[in-house]
């Protein structure tokens, strides 16, 4: 599949045309904490994972077949242990 436009299966980077025209069976909401990890990683670490890891599972599942919605990620909480 090319990668030059929206990936369909990413609600994010479609339109409400596109959304209507499709019938989505499963939307995925991926969500990570906001937190510290240590120096060398950004608070956003958990949130950067799960949209990398939503999006290749929602390209996985929609060539074959599915009709997958994968929703914006959801960063939640702040750690300010540290």
């Amino acid at each position: 599949m090319s990668t030059t436009g929206p990936r369909p299966w990413m609600i994010a980077e479609t339109n409400w045309k596109h959304v209507k025209a499709n019938p989505y069976e499963v939307a995925v909401l991926p969500w990570g904490a906001t937190e510290a990890h240590n120096w060398h990683l950004p608070y956003a670490t958990d949130s950067l994972q799960n949209d990398a890891i939503a999006a290749e599972a929602g390209r996985i599942a929609w060539e074959a077949g599915a009709k997958v919605a994968i929703l914006p990620n959801m960063p939640i909480g702040r750690a300010s242990c540290r």
